[in-house]
């Protein structure tokens, strides 16, 4: 009786954490700092540029043409290779971002893709409902802001935006927008995905079976790939990830 009694206190737990803290929600699409300069510039890289006064330091969103530069990050080429990234410091929960053309220029991306990574190494693209490569409309002018929200968000450390077409020239200003990883707002200091899939956590508000322990267990498994034997496991967290995947975090 006494198991059974805090088997449904655990549950009406995690129901309300979910409630608290829904996986998308106006509440975790706060600009992450590219814009306001809390991302320091060495934090900001790209593929190419056309000279250092178009460097990937002059891509914060708002930028203007100034005696320091250009107002916008231009590549270098114009071809699909170019990307521009921001490292975000620490692991966030990804939701989208905003994207602008180049200051009192006619030039600016006008779709684009997104890839995502934990690391800085290996990258994964988002995706749109069907699992397919997201793209994302641009810009159509110089300087309003185009804002697209991920149809799932992401855990990143890393963002790098991919142009696909533009006018005249590539050209971006952007910021990233989310919110520190929850649930308590817990920042964790290195992040593993599972190795693979589980349909039981697949839905995003779906409460984990506490007697089954399935996300948790891949969890596990993906800490001992790792080589970690010490990992921290959040009630509901491997609720929120894309494709049925869930996460791991060392202490």
């Amino acid at each position: 009786m006494i198991r059974m009694m805090l088997y449904i206190l655990s549950l009406i737990y995690m129901n309300v954490l979910v409630l608290m803290n829904p996986v998308s929600s106006e509440n975790c699409l706060d600009p992450l700092g590219v814009e306001d300069g809390s991302i320091p510039a060495d934090q900001l890289t790209a593929s190419s540029e056309w000279d250092p006064s178009h460097g990937s330091q002059r891509a914060r969103l708002n930028t203007i043409l100034n005696s320091e530069g250009i107002g916008a990050w231009s590549a270098k080429f114009n071809d699909l290779d170019q990307w521009i990234q921001v490292d975000l410091g620490t692991l966030k929960n990804v939701q989208g971002v905003i994207t602008q053309g180049r200051n009192r220029y006619n030039q600016w991306v006008t779709s684009y893709e997104v890839r995502y990574s934990v690391n800085g190494n290996s990258f994964e693209v988002i995706t749109d409902a069907n699992g397919q490569v997201a793209e994302f409309d641009g810009n159509s002018d110089q300087d309003t802001t185009v804002t697209n929200i991920f149809y799932t968000h992401v855990y990143a450390q890393f963002i790098r935006i991919h142009p696909i077409s533009w006018h005249n020239h590539i050209s971006l200003r952007f910021e990233v927008l989310g919110c520190q990883v929850w649930p308590g707002n817990r920042l964790h200091s290195t992040y593993y995905k599972s190795s693979r899939s589980n349909s039981a956590c697949r839905k995003r508000l779906e409460i984990v079976d506490l007697r089954t322990r399935s996300c948790l267990t891949c969890a596990v498994e993906c800490m001992r790939m790792q080589g970690c034997k010490d990992f921290k496991y959040d009630t509901g967290e491997c609720l929120f990830n894309t494709n049925g995947y869930y996460a791991a975090f060392q202490l």
